[in-house]
């Protein structure tokens, strides 16, 4: 019987590498649904939603506080101006005579009859 059975088992390279390469490609996309089994998509997509909402959150809140705060000094800034135009031109009207002291700071107009 063994003369009779003859196996010729001449299969060029480049066919080989074919096969290879397919079994490789086969293993892998086998590996690859395994893994994706276990992968739960809309909790990923859900978990990133939430971090780019947080994300927005944060930069919201920074800029709006940022803006709120410029607001309260730009209407601080403009008021002390008001205030310093008022008391001056009071002064022109009437000049304060004697030892009087006028002191004025970035939020207050004193004099020395306030203490």
């Amino acid at each position: 019987m063994s003369d009779n059975f003859k196996l010729d088992i001449s299969i060029p390279q480049a066919d080989i590498k074919s096969m290879a390469k397919q079994v490789i490609r086969e293993i892998v996309e086998e590996k690859i649904q395994e893994a994706m089994k276990d992968i739960d998509i809309k909790k990923i997509i859900n978990g990133k939603l939430n971090d780019l909402d947080s994300r927005i959150s944060k930069i919201l809140k920074d800029t709006s506080k940022q803006r709120v705060d410029d607001l309260v000094w730009e209407i601080r800034g403009s008021l002390n101006k008001s205030v310093r135009d008022i008391v001056l031109e009071e002064m022109q009207k009437k000049p304060i005579t004697g030892n009087v002291y006028l002191k004025i700071d970035n939020c207050n107009v004193e004099t020395d009859y306030d203490y």
